[in-house]
């Protein structure tokens, strides 16, 4: 068929818009329908974009609609109105300007635009700027509405612990206020209360966190939210916005004495910084063999009693370091033995031809392909060309007028159905029959690089060269390094770069 005769089909509509407007992507789908049949159109596709606002410019279904616009897939494109297309003037002139260039037509049903004429084109301009200064307009006057009600004492944003939200009878628009909720305010009191009185972060966190405190949604305390809960000038009367702070009209949970001390003590514990003469190659690499999480660099001090001074290096779980007693245990692993073992993996196993050997046989296995499924998507790419041209053969029907409209609209929303279905089956199994292209030599001359680069880098380049080689280490109930997950030197799937994980225990 003439792609002049194919038309393709753009509906959108954000969240909102959907409830406020009632105007749904199957309303806009049927309207649309309708015009290209009356005028003589076959539908190609339709492509539609839900929940997303008409400011984004990566919504999936316009891009998709432009590519296939670039390939000739269509001659025109039909929207129910403009400002489904694009909010802001420019990025509508952006696609219309890609339409063109394709040689592909636009149609706005709404405001009767056709780009193939000198007026449509006076016009789309026009109507595009009435959408971006309204989306402007709305944009400026939540931000001044915002403004208006920090400056009036009212808190912008979201839940605080300690406070909830209700009814202010003194606002005529029906706004709401913050009002104390004594069980949650006891909570913040308590964390004012043990850090004024001596304790750290992680020691405050440890101690609501173990006396059963919860924060706002139910989750323990960690330093972080300790810190943001010592530095909320919600808490003594104020409100924030836009980096300014106005006096609030809700209660105050703290006393300004007991603040001021808080940020003393937060003020004079963030000056110093602790100088550690050692370089922890696994930060951000090695797990904590009983909870998963990363683990963070600690160290501990001996002073002998002659006066010299040990230091004791290791990583210890970052759930407990930020948690405290009750997330998890330090389980400490010694850091210069860690490292050394990882580091030794590196320059001397990977340099063996049993390890070599052992990494191709497990990169065969993983990434081999599996004959049934690529047969299965060959069967399933079958069915969908069977079911497109079952639709086509349904449109031809109803424009020849062998179909009514009403019967026309069952079937052709049947069809709709399995094909979507179809569809999403199809790209389930191709993507596990993927196999990525990799060359095994490529792969071992990249792998037998690594011991001679490493052992002649510096430490701060050794440190970079380990991170660019291993996602991750895990480590054994003794607390050893037992299995290094290395990223897989030019083998990637999707753009995404593959990893094998490589057991130390069961090595040559």
């Amino acid at each position: 068929m003439n792609r002049f005769n194919l038309v393709a089909l753009y509906v959108r509509v954000s969240t909102d818009k959907q409830v406020t407007e009632g105007y749904s992507l199957e309303a806009q789908e049927t309207v649309l329908r309708d015009k290209a049949i009356s005028d003589g159109k076959v539908v190609y596709k339709v492509y539609s974009d839900a929940g997303l606002s008409g400011a984004k410019t990566d919504r999936p279904g316009l891009v998709e609609l432009l590519k296939d616009a670039e390939r000739g897939l269509f001659g025109s494109v039909y929207v129910w109105s403009i400002d489904r297309v694009a909010r802001k003037l420019r990025y509508l002139w952006g696609v219309i300007e890609r339409l063109i260039q394709a040689d592909v037509g636009f149609l706005s049903v709404n405001e009767n635009i056709d780009i193939s004429t000198q007026e449509g084109k006076f016009l789309l301009g026009f109507m595009g700027s009435i959408a971006q200064n309204q989306r402007d307009t709305i944009r400026k006057n939540c931000m001044l509405g915002s403004r208006k009600k920090a400056q009036a004492g009212k808190v912008v944003g979201g839940n605080i612990l300690g406070y909830k939200r209700v009814l202010d009878e003194d606002d005529p628009q029906g706004g709401t206020k913050l009002v104390i909720e004594e069980k949650e305010a006891g909570v913040v009191r308590k964390i004012f209360d043990l850090y004024c009185s001596g304790y750290g972060l992680k020691a405050t966190a440890s101690k609501v966190n173990a006396i059963g405190m919860r924060s706002k949604n139910g989750k323990k305390f960690s330093l972080t939210t300790i810190r943001t809960i010592l530095t909320n000038k919600a808490y003594i009367g104020m409100v924030k916005y836009g980096g300014e702070y106005f006096q609030g009209i809700h209660e105050p949970i703290i006393e300004r004495d007991v603040w001021d001390k808080a940020q003393s003590l937060l003020k004079s514990k963030g000056r110093y910084s602790k100088i550690v003469p050692y370089k922890y190659m696994l930060s951000g690499l090695i797990k904590c063999p009983i909870c998963g999480w990363g683990m963070l660099p600690t160290h501990a001090k001996r002073i002998n009693k002659d006066g010299s001074i040990n230091y004791n290096y290791y990583y210890t779980c970052g759930q407990y370091m930020n948690k405290g007693v009750g997330s998890c245990t330090s389980n400490v692993v010694k850091a210069q033995e860690a490292d050394t073992t990882v580091i030794d993996f590196l320059t001397g196993y990977l340099s063996n031809d049993g390890w070599k050997n052992a990494v191709l046989s497990e990169i065969r296995k993983k990434f081999s392909a599996d004959s049934e499924i690529v047969a299965d998507v060959k069967h399933r790419k079958s069915d969908l060309e069977m079911l497109k041209a079952k639709r086509r053969s349904v449109l031809l029907r109803y424009e020849d007028g062998d179909l009514d409209r009403e019967d026309f609209l069952k079937e052709f929303a049947g069809i709709k159905i399995k094909i979507e279905q179809a569809e999403k089956e199809l790209k389930t199994l191709e993507e596990q029959a993927a196999v990525p292209n990799y060359n095994e030599a490529d792969v071992i001359a990249a792998f037998g690089k690594l011991p001679a680069l490493i052992k002649r880098a510096s430490e701060d380049k050794k440190l970079k060269l380990l991170h660019s080689v291993v996602k991750a280490v895990f480590v054994n109930s003794d607390r050893k390094v037992s299995m290094v997950e290395v990223y897989l030197p030019t083998l990637k799937t999707g753009g995404v770069q593959q990893t094998l994980i490589i057991n130390l225990e069961s090595g040559d």
